[in-house]
């Protein structure tokens, strides 16, 4: 007789369900993200991003929701997820620096066409972004300028691997551990079960996708 299996847990996604579905909670107003992605978000997408919301919204969220996981099935829209998690941060909170890692290059090469090659089909944001009446401009980089332009999304995408061996054998124009201190950034993780035991324990990511 085969046993049952318990369903696991989620304490914070329960907290941010009950929240959502009181009429007590406003939903925010995320407009701007139906705006500027070419696919429009499914009702359990927007879901996410209102938990998500919830969270950030909370008087603990920068010591108690400072790392929080996606947990989606393939073929469900994570990457569509992704990018308005970007548009959400950067209009809400004003967070420029955004850094995504994989374990695989391939999912780091997929993921550079479906965020920077406006000439992909699987290109995600509609062209040009615009928030208010303001055009955004996506841009790669190795490491994260001093100097900030104004109407920027600064995005670097790399392999947990090769991050590893940036911050512990710092090269020229490579990401290093002074910049994790002196930049607001947010870390998107991808197939986040994938990363290693230590990695788990490592405070790394803001948000997980799994």
């Amino acid at each position: 007789m085969k046993k049952s299996i318990k369903a696991k847990p989620f304490p914070t996604l329960e907290k941010a369900r009950n929240a959502v579905s009181s009429f007590l909670t406003p939903l925010p107003n995320l407009y701007y993200i139906d705006e500027n992605l070419k696919h429009t978000l499914r009702q359990y997408q927007q879901a996410a991003l209102f938990h998500l919301d919830w969270s950030q919204r909370q008087p603990n969220a920068n010591e108690e929701y400072n790392q929080l996981m996606f947990n989606m099935a393939t073929g469900s829209g994570k990457t569509d997820v992704m990018a308005a998690t970007i548009l959400y941060y950067y209009k809400e909170f004003n967070y420029t620096n955004f850094l995504f890692i994989s374990n695989t290059t391939a999912v780091v090469d997929k993921t550079r066409d479906n965020f920077l090659n406006t000439s992909s089909s699987k290109y995600l944001f509609s062209a040009p972004i615009n928030i208010d009446g303001e055009i955004i401009d996506l841009k790669a980089v190795e490491a994260f300028p001093v100097n900030q332009e104004s109407n920027t999304i600064y995005l670097k995408l790399t392999t947990v691997q090769s991050l590893s061996n940036e911050l512990n054998d710092p090269q020229e124009n490579s990401l290093t551990f002074n910049d994790l201190r002196k930049h607001k950034i947010i870390i998107l993780a991808d197939e986040a079960h994938h990363f290693n035991a230590q990695t788990k324990y490592a405070k790394i990511a803001k948000c997980s996708f799994t």
